[in-house]
C-alpha cells in the first residue's frame, strides 16, 4: 500500500466495523481500504488532491476527506450517515460514498458491475438527470478501475 503524509485522523479502528458495514450493505470493500482506513480512520492526507475528466468531458481536481467509522465526532463525517445508499437522488448499495471533497461532492466505490472489486467514481452532489426509469438521479463521473489505481492518483494541492 502507498505511504501517506497523514494531516489528520481520528486514529485506529477495529477493522471488524469497516467489514460489518460493507456486508450489511451486501458488498466487499477492497483490502487496501480496510487496511488504510483501519489505521487511520477518518483519514485527511496530506496527498489529497486527484485529477480526473468528468461526465461532460471537463478535466477537473477534486480533494478528498475519507468519511471515519467511529461515531460521535463533532467535526467528522460517519460513513454511516454520508455514504448516501439510503439517498433519493442515489444509487442505492450500488455506489457507495467512503469520502467527500470541500465542494460537497462524494467519492464513492462503483459496485454496479458486481459486488466485489469496485471502481472509484466521484457523484455529484449538485448535477442531476433523468435515468431511463424517470428517475432523478446524480451524476457520476468515472476516476479509477481500483481502489489502489485511486489511491497512486493522489498527490499534494498545486501551491
Amino acid at each position: 500500500m502507498r505511504k501517506f503524509s497523514v494531516w489528520r485522523d481520528e486514529g485506529e479502528v477495529d477493522q471488524h466495523l469497516i467489514v460489518k458495514f460493507a456486508n450489511s450493505l451486501g458488498v466487499v470493500f477492497p483490502e487496501t481500504y480496510i487496511s488504510l482506513i483501519s489505521k487511520y480512520d477518518y483519514l485527511y492526507p496530506e496527498e489529497n488532491i486527484f485529477d480526473f475528466t468528468d461526465y461532460y468531458g471537463v478535466k477537473e481536481e477534486r480533494d478528498i476527506v475519507f468519511f471515519g467509522y467511529k461515531q460521535g465526532f463533532l467535526d467528522g463525517a460517519s460513513i454511516h450517515s454520508y455514504s448516501k445508499v439510503d439517498d433519493d437522488y442515489s444509487y442505492g448499495k450500488d455506489i457507495v460514498a467512503f469520502g467527500g471533497s470541500a465542494n460537497g461532492d462524494y467519492v464513492c466505490f462503483d459496485y454496479r458491475k458486481g459486488r466485489e472489486n469496485p471502481s472509484v467514481v466521484v457523484m455529484y452532489h449538485d448535477d442531476f438527470y433523468e435515468d431511463e426509469n424517470g428517475d432523478t438521479k446524480m451524476v457520476v463521473n468515472y476516476v479509477a478501475d481500483n481502489f489502489d489505481d485511486f489511491l497512486e492518483m493522489l498527490h499534494e494541492p498545486p501551491d
